[in-house]
């Protein structure tokens, strides 16, 4: 009993019961002070000496830290759910009128309302062009803010044919492509299925941002290409291009919010810089990973890495 002099009798009776003789505490102190207490106790056959309270002491510190780093992890994340929580709620309030004054907008510039004179039109016009963009970034934002929230309940329990996806965003594209005289090809290698977690929403989604850039950022006789195979446990799509590329400084900013490249910007000045960010948030959700390879002024590579998907066995028949 000797080496628990500051512990109340009742605890030293207790633990002396139990074969306990000797106990060491140390705090577990990160950088912003005490988070926690680390105890150690020993049986008669051995007992706690100095080495044993050093090492307790450098384990406390480091528990200190990595509790505190645990702490400040929820926090953020606690903090992005508010923050995607309250732009679904904003967008949502948004969408109504400002679809109410493209319609408007549309109509005038169409002629329903009465000849526009020459001024007028092109006022309408700026003040129509405008209101898209605002459409086009409500739409961004609000998917956005649901990928972060809703593919880790839904689409990773879901599961959605790549080559399907690839079918439809080739039928989208083709007239855009066509008009400026790209070649654009698909091919998909392999007999399928290509199963990969996700909805039918947010597959389209991801494709059709990889695909519009690649369309949009390839000049006039250029080539986008889009292929997918199967690859031991992956799903691998590639989306390629011979267009501006990107510059080497901004690849490590690639999918951040609302960033563009500069070279991007001077092609498109008008862009919410949210496309990759989403593509990225989709991917996240469903454990894909998506690299990308690209050359100044050469072109782009997109590579996505799907988990594959196990083919859902049929509903039994009564």
């Amino acid at each position: 009993m000797e080496n628990l002099p500051n512990i109340d009798d009742s605890w030293a009776r207790k633990l002396a019961a139990r074969g306990w003789c000797s106990l060491a505490a140390a705090p577990a102190k990160g950088k912003k002070g005490v988070t926690g207490v680390i105890w150690a106790l020993c049986l008669r056959t051995a007992r706690l000496g100095p080495e044993d309270a050093s090492f307790l002491e450098a384990a406390g510190i480091h528990a200190g830290i990595a509790l505190e780093n645990a702490l400040a992890w929820r926090a953020m994340r606690d903090l992005d759910q508010a923050k995607s929580s309250f732009v679904r709620l904003v967008t949502h309030e948004l969408r109504s009128p400002i679809a109410v004054v493209l319609s408007l907008l549309r109509t005038l510039t169409g002629g329903y309302a009465g000849k526009l004179e020459e001024k007028q039109m092109d006022l309408l016009l700026r003040a129509q062009n405008r209101a898209e963009f605002l459409s086009t970034l409500v739409d961004d934002l609000l998917a956005l803010a649901e990928g972060k929230t809703l593919p880790d309940v839904q689409g990773a329990k879901e599961t959605v044919d790549a080559a399907a996806a690839l079918q439809r965003v080739k039928e989208r594209f083709e007239i855009p492509a066509k008009e400026k005289e790209q070649e654009f090809t698909v091919l998909v290698e392999g007999e399928g299925p290509f199963l990969v977690p996700g909805t039918q929403g947010s597959m389209d989604r991801i494709l059709e941002n990889l695909v519009s850039n690649a369309v949009k950022y390839t000049p006039k006789g250029g080539k986008v290409s889009l292929r997918l195979r199967e690859e031991a446990d992956r799903v691998i799509l590639e989306v390629e291009d011979t267009g501006i590329g990107i510059p080497s400084k901004s690849l490590q900013r690639l999918g951040s919010e609302f960033y563009r490249a500069p070279n991007a910007r001077r092609i498109e000045p008008s862009g919410t810089g949210l496309g990759l960010a989403i593509v990225k948030s989709l991917l996240d959700a469903v454990g894909a990973e998506l690299s990308v390879q690209s050359e100044e002024g050469k072109g782009t590579l997109f590579t996505v890495r799907f988990p594959r998907a196990s083919v859902p066995e049929p509903a039994p028949r009564d």
